[in-house]
């Protein structure tokens, strides 16, 4: 949920993804977004909590592109432990992957869905792990 919610929500504006409604540290219920000494993080520096990508916090611009992929790649993996090698999916997005267990399907809508099917098929018998988030209750 972190990832549809936040990721997406951190690079919106008014004028559509222009960056300058980043802000480095995104506090609950703050109030105000204001150039602060002492800053309650001190290591990140004073406009921490201000809007914009300068004049710190240029590698946002560099590496916020990362996000989405990174996403990706961790939505299905295998698991290579001894006496419980299988495919396992770890994240719920629509996905596919071939891997040597196997190919494995995703078909969902989620988050604006909460069914999922996961497909395999594989010339053998092989596990097949699901991680079930903690919110759902009846899984």
């Amino acid at each position: 949920q972190v990832a549809y919610n936040a990721l997406p929500a951190t690079w919106a504006s008014p004028r559509g993804g222009d960056m300058w409604a980043h802000q480095y540290l995104q506090s609950v219920n703050q109030i105000k977004a204001i150039k602060a000494i002492p800053h309650v993080w001190p290591s990140d520096g004073e406009f921490a909590e201000t809007y914009g990508i300068s004049p710190n916090y240029g590698c946002c611009t560099a590496n916020f592109n990362q996000g989405w992929p990174k996403l990706a790649n961790a939505i299905i993996h295998t698991v290579e432990h001894p006496g419980h090698e299988g495919i396992a999916v770890v994240i719920w997005a629509p996905a596919s992957a071939t891997t040597r267990f196997g190919h494995v399907d995703v078909e969902t809508s989620y988050p604006f869905g909460d069914e999922a099917v996961v497909t395999v098929h594989a010339e053998q018998g092989t596990h097949l792990y699901l991680r079930i988030p903690g919110w759902a209750a009846d899984a």
